[in-house]
């Protein structure tokens, strides 16, 4: 992982996925200092895609816990589906489980919509359990857990 470069701020946040997943199209920019990280091909520096932790990662009206780091990714539009989700999530963890042990968390949590059965199995294949589900505007969301390793 590595920051976003201003380019990729502006790219990111303009990405457009297809069909029910447009709901996780981007509003704007995502400028690093809100705590976004770039996840980029190994050859070639391309961006794949982002990450975040914490209030970044927390969908609206939900709340931060003692000892829980929210995490939140998003893969390039035109990689969804074509099973990089594997990979690209343990990266995210990875990442996450490294920011979540500097900062005394013991838990990450993730957030998704729950007819997202992609993401949902990515998450569970990842170590990932239900925990609990939020409520807002955008749907039904499940948080999942699980420990830092």
């Amino acid at each position: 992982m590595r920051p976003l470069s201003p380019a990729e701020e502006v790219a990111a946040g303009a990405w457009r996925y297809p069909g029910r997943l447009a709901t996780y199209d981007g509003s704007g920019p995502l400028t690093g200092e809100r705590g976004y990280v770039a996840l980029a091909d190994v050859e070639t520096d391309e961006l794949v895609g982002f990450a975040c932790a914490g209030a970044e990662a927390r969908v609206a009206g939900q709340h931060a816990e003692v000892g829980v780091l929210d995490v939140g990714y998003g893969l390039r539009p035109d990689l969804v589906h074509q099973g990089h989700g594997g990979a690209f999530g343990a990266a995210v963890m990875a990442w996450a489980g490294e920011v979540g042990a500097g900062q005394g968390r013991r838990t990450l949590r993730t957030t998704v919509l729950d007819w997202n059965v992609a993401s949902l199995s990515v998450c569970r294949r990842l170590g990932f359990v239900e925990a609990d589900a939020h409520v807002n505007d955008e749907g039904r969301f499940l948080l999942l857990l699980r420990g830092v390793e």
